[in-house]
């Protein structure tokens, strides 16, 4: 037996992790009778140390490099969309849409889809090669179908003008009115009715930047063959507005001519520049604001249906250029974003009238739009080289209706938010409850009667003569509506004579003058007109009063 020491374990009491004695052979080896093998006097190599943390440490570290790359390439690409705009993303209140606008040359066009928004997203964060790819072919094929728009907006060889099918027929496109040269008023007359405009159109219906239209009308009214049909569209549009608004003597004295054939003649012209413009395929703004312009001025017995239905597709041309979402969402500068909310709200106004025609439901909904209402500024507070907003002014501006809606929304909220009683918690009396309930009804019939008195004095006085253009178009059915039936069936006093003073001659002017007389809306009020004149003891025939000597009637339920 060896009995030498050795200075390591053996292989079997390293393996069994028991003491070695390191005698050869080890009396553990002995005991077991096993074989006795040391290993040899080099150093026994390292065990190696688990990989697992070591990769983890390393791409979590990968991982945050990335995650800072991409946050530098974000702030990168939000900074020039603020100086430079382009595509943008941010979420809001329009049920969660995510959209991105693509402007290019005057143009834009608006998509949501979301495959299209994320392939975009990508190709701004430089995302994979393929996506890159992806989302330039979309952006090519967008800008293909506008380019292609484009291009049929120009005449073709001959004086032939190239129409898209679905533009002419809606207004019964003429041949002869190819070119509209002779349909263009002289310098004179076209300062005439730019002054017009700007005192009666401008001020409620302000869709326009002043100061950027008069330099595109100014600069093409010294030509009668304007190579962009979009100013020609507008410039169409102003022109029939302007003669719109005109009183008949008014008109008859400065032009010679008949209110009603002026506006014959402009109109014809602008609804020819619009389908030379191609309006219903049209992704410029400019050609937009023409469409909306004509819209709100149309005021003849028929025009009503074509209205409404018109609005529709106007409604879906504006999603289309994103109208429905607010410019600082889509990285607009301040001067587009309040140029397309003032757009956005005059279609607002122009949809809330157009229903009232078949009494259904406007197709701006709650919720399907973020945009904001306009700033109550001058139109000298902003330019195209705005770099933030300007604040609002606490007065009346350039823009009246800024300050009207507001005046009208914050009354909406005050009457919705009157008090409907107190709790049953608080163990108010039915006796109370009904009182607090009829002094709420008698406020609503008050602030109903003010507001027929209120737009009778828009209408009619001198002071506001001038408008009265844009009032007679909004006629207050529903304040109507609910004075009539309070009348009918409420007691007589002297406030239901008030009222039936101010209703009579209310209603009885909008019948005559409402080109919506034929709608839902205006049958209804004629019945409740009769009610409530058997209720003041008379009879009413379609605006005449004939009085009838019998006893107080019954209430009219």
């Amino acid at each position: 037996m060896n009995t030498a020491f050795n200075t390591r374990s053996c292989r079997r009491c390293s393996q069994k992790k028991i003491r070695c004695d390191k005698a050869q052979p080890c009396a553990s080896c002995i005991k077991s009778a096993s074989e006795c093998v040391f290993p040899g006097p080099d150093r026994a190599p390292r065990r190696k140390k688990q990989p697992l943390k070591a990769q983890l440490v390393s791409r979590l570290k990968s991982l945050e490099k990335e995650v800072q790359n991409l946050t530098e390439k974000l702030e990168t690409v939000n900074h020039n969309s603020r100086r430079h705009p382009q595509p943008a993303e941010k979420s809001s209140a329009v049920n969660g849409e995510r959209g991105k606008l693509f402007v290019d040359r005057g143009s834009s066009q608006y998509i949501n889809h979301e495959v299209l928004v994320d392939l975009e997203t990508q190709r701004a964060l430089g995302g994979s090669y393929q996506a890159i790819q992806d989302s330039q072919h979309c952006k090519h094929r967008l800008e293909k179908a506008k380019d292609e728009s484009e291009t049929q907006e120009v005449p073709s060889i001959g004086g032939e003008h190239k129409m898209v099918p679905g533009n002419g027929f809606l207004f019964q496109h003429s041949s002869i009115a190819v070119f509209l040269s002779d349909f263009y008023p002289n310098s004179v007359q076209h300062s005439i009715l730019w002054d017009l405009f700007e005192e009666s159109i401008a001020p409620l219906t302000m869709i326009f930047h002043k100061p950027s239209l008069a330099k595109t009308l100014n600069g093409a009214a010294a030509t009668t063959s304007p190579d962009d049909r979009a100013s020609e569209a507008v410039r169409f549009a102003v022109y029939f507005a302007a003669i719109t608004s005109m009183d008949p003597e008014r008109c008859k004295h400065v032009f010679d001519r008949e209110r009603g054939s002026l506006q014959q003649h402009y109109r014809f012209a602008t609804e020819q520049a619009l389908a030379r413009a191609n309006f219903l395929q049209s992704h410029n703004l400019t050609v937009l604001q023409a469409t909306i312009l004509y819209l709100t001025c149309l005021r003849g017995e028929d025009d009503a249906a074509f209205v409404w239905a018109m609005t529709a597709a106007v409604h879906r041309i504006a999603q289309g250029l994103g109208l429905h979402r607010d410019g600082t969402y889509l990285g607009l500068n301040p001067f587009e974003t309040e140029v397309r909310r003032r757009l956005w709200w005059e279609l607002y106004l122009l949809d809330c009238q157009s229903s009232e025609f078949r009494a259904i439901g406007t197709q701006v909904k709650v919720g399907t739009y973020d945009t904001e209402l306009p700033l109550n500024i001058h139109d000298s507070d902003i330019s195209l080289e705005s770099k933030s907003f300007p604040n609002e002014r606490y007065s009346f501006t350039d823009w009246v209706t800024a300050t009207v809606i507001r005046l009208a929304l914050a009354r909406s909220w005050l009457i919705a938010h009157l008090p409907d009683g107190m709790s049953a918690a608080e163990q108010i009396s039915s006796t109370a409850l009904s009182h607090v309930r009829s002094l709420r009804q008698e406020r609503l019939f008050v602030t109903a009667i003010e507001v027929l008195e209120f737009a009778y004095l828009l209408e009619t006085d001198p002071r506001t003569k001038q408008w009265s253009w844009v009032f007679e178009g909004y006629p207050q059915w529903h304040a109507a509506i609910f004075v009539l039936r309070q009348i009918g069936v409420g007691p007589q006093t002297m406030l239901t004579d008030r009222a039936w003073a101010v209703a009579f001659k209310v209603v009885t002017r909008w019948r005559n003058n409402d080109f919506q007389k034929d709608g839902v809306t205006s049958e209804l009020v004629s019945h409740l007109m009769e009610q409530a004149a058997v209720a003041q003891g008379c009879t009413w025939d379609g605006g005449e009063i004939k009085d009838e000597p019998q006893s107080p009637p019954d209430i009219v339920s």
